[in-house]
C-alpha cells in the first residue's frame, strides 16, 4: 500500500500562508484544520496553515512525511464522514529552525494565529531576551515573532494579527495578550510596539467543543485499506462541533464561517456559552464518572446505554442541572439533548479513567455551582448530584466518612453541617449496599 503524500495523492496545489498554528495534536487537526479545508472549499478563504512545533520534545515526523496530509473520520449514529485534509503547507521546529521561524514573520498574507499548547501552554515565566535563542514559553515565542513582524512592516496597522487560542482555560485570549505585553515590557521592546500590539492585534477569547479521540489503533489497517493509503495520522472524532469566538471587532469577513454550515459563533460575551458547556456537558461527565467506575464500566457510552445508570444521568441532567438555567436566551434543554446524544455516540471511546483526572477539582468547578443554584431556587439539595458527590468521595478517599475534608473546600456559601448530613447517608448506603443497590434508593 502506498504511503499518503502529495505525490501519491496527486495534490499539487499550494495556498498562501494565512494561519500560523502552534500545535499539531489530534484536537487541532480534527477541529481547526478540518474547518480550514471547509473554508477553502466553500467560502473562498484560500488559506494555508504553517504548523509550528511549540515545544522542544517530540515532533511531527509522520505528518511531515505525509506532506501535511491526513484524513479525518467524523462519526455519530447517523453515519461517518471522511475527509482528506490538505491545508497544512509546512512544519517548522523553532528549537532547531529558529531563524526560519522568525523569517515567517514577513509572510505578507499571514493574518491568524491559532494555538492549542495545552492548559499549561499559556503561562507567563520571566525569560532573558536573546534574539538568537528559542525562548521556552509559547507567549514568549509569539512576542518575539510579533516584534519581528512589527519591525519588518514598520508598524503597519494592516499587518497586525488575530489571535485565536483554543486552550481550555478561561479568558485564554486575555491572558495571552497580557503575557505578550508583559514580555514586551520585560525586554524593553518599546512603547510603539506595545501600542501596535494593543491597537492592531486582536486577542480573542474562544471556547471550543468537539471530542477528538485520535488515531484508531484497533481498526487502522481496515480503514487504510478503504482509504487506499497508508495514513499514520488518521484523526477520528465526533461530528458535533462548536467554536465560540468572543470579539468586539468585525472579523467575520476575514474569517467567513458565515458562508459555510460550520457551527461557529462570533459573540460579544463568551461567558453564557462557557457556563452552559461547563455545567451541563462537563458537569454530567464529572457526575457519571464515579458511579460508572464503581459499577465496573469503562466508557461514557457504556454508562449511557446502561439501563440503570443511563436513566439516572439523564434524570440528573434534565431535573437538576437544566432547571438552574433561568435566562430565557439560553436554551439549556436543547444543549442537554445534544449532550446526551453525544454521550451515546458508539464510535467515541471516551474512557471514564481519563475524565476522572483531577475529579475533586472538577466537581468543585462543574457541579458545586449547580448545587448552590438549585438549593437557592428549590430550597432543597439536588438529590442525584449529592449522591454523585458522595460516590466521588467514597472513590477518592480511604476514609470517606471523615467529612472533615470539606473544611478545605470552598463550599460557595453552603452550610457545612447540612452538606455533611446530606452526604453521610449516601456514603453509608454505597459502602454497605454497593453502587447499584444504593442507586435504587434515590
Amino acid at each position: 500500500m502506498q504511503s499518503l503524500n502529495r505525490t501519491s495523492s496527486h495534490i499539487t496545489d499550494s495556498r498562501p500562508i494565512r494561519v500560523l498554528q502552534f500545535g499539531g495534536g489530534n484536537f487541532l487537526r480534527g477541529f481547526f484544520n478540518w474547518m480550514v479545508d471547509i473554508l477553502n472549499a466553500e467560502a473562498g478563504f484560500d488559506g494555508g496553515v504553517l504548523l509550528i512545533k511549540p515545544t522542544e520534545g517530540g515532533g511531527y515526523a509522520q505528518l511531515q512525511a505525509q506532506d501535511g496530509l491526513f484524513h479525518t473520520i467524523l462519526q455519530d449514529r447517523s453515519g461517518e464522514v471522511t475527509c482528506l485534509i490538505k491545508c497544512i503547507q509546512e512544519v517548522i521546529y523553532p528549537y532547531r529552525e529558529w531563524q526560519k521561524f522568525l523569517d515567517t514573520a514577513s509572510l505578507p498574507f499571514c493574518r491568524f494565529v491559532v494555538s492549542n499548547t495545552t492548559e499549561s501552554g499559556i503561562t507567563y515565566q520571566y525569560e532573558e531576551l536573546d534574539f538568537n535563542k528559542t525562548p521556552n514559553s509559547f507567549p514568549a515565542k509569539l512576542t518575539i515573532w510579533l516584534y519581528h513582524r512589527f519591525k519588518e512592516f514598520k508598524g503597519d496597522p494592516t499587518k497586525g494579527m488575530i489571535m485565536l487560542p483554543t486552550e481550555l482555560i478561561e479568558d485564554n485570549g486575555g491572558k495571552l495578550s497580557s503575557y505578550v505585553l508583559k514580555h514586551a515590557e520585560d525586554w524593553n521592546l518599546g512603547n510603539d510596539f506595545s501600542v501596535w500590539i494593543e491597537q492592531y492585534n486582536y486577542f480573542c477569547n474562544t471556547l471550543v467543543d468537539r471530542i477528538v479521540s485520535g488515531f484508531p489503533k484497533e481498526n487502522a489497517d481496515k480503514i487504510q485499506l478503504t482509504l487506499g493509503f497508508k495514513d499514520l495520522q488518521i484523526t477520528v472524532g465526533e461530528r458535533y462541533h462548536q467554536w465560540v469566538i468572543e470579539t468586539h471587532f468585525d472579523i467575520q469577513n476575514e474569517l467567513p464561517f458565515h458562508k459555510t454550515k460550520l457551527k461557529v459563533n462570533f459573540v460579544k460575551d463568551l461567558s453564557p456559552y462557557r457556563e452552559i458547556k461547563v455545567r451541563i456537558l462537563n458537569g454530567a461527565h464529572t457526575a457519571l464518572v464515579p458511579i460508572g467506575m464503581q459499577a465496573g464500566l469503562v466508557t461514557v457510552f457504556e454508562v449511557m446505554i446502561d439501563g440503570q445508570l443511563g436513566k439516572f444521568i439523564k434524570e440528573l441532567i434534565y431535573s437538576e442541572i437544566v432547571p438552574t438555567f433561568t435566562d430565557p436566551s439560553i436554551d439549556a434543554r436543547k444543549f442537554a439533548q445534544e449532550t446526551i446524544l453525544r454521550f451515546e455516540n458508539p464510535h467515541i471511546n471516551h474512557r471514564l479513567e481519563s475524565i476522572s483526572v483531577n475529579a475533586i477539582k472538577k466537581f468543585q468547578v462543574r457541579l458545586l455551582p449547580t448545587i448552590v443554584l438549585y438549593l437557592k431556587q428549590f430550597k432543597i439539595y439536588p438529590r442525584r448530584i449529592m449522591f454523585c458527590w458522595a460516590a466521588l468521595l467514597y472513590a477518592s478517599f480511604e476514609d470517606a466518612y471523615d467529612l472533615s475534608i470539606l473544611k478545605d473546600w470552598d463550599l460557595m456559601g453552603l452550610e457545612e453541617a447540612q452538606v455533611v448530613q446530606q452526604l453521610q447517608l449516601d456514603l453509608e448506603n454505597i459502602h454497605s449496599l454497593g453502587i447499584r443497590k444504593a442507586l435504587e434508593l434515590i
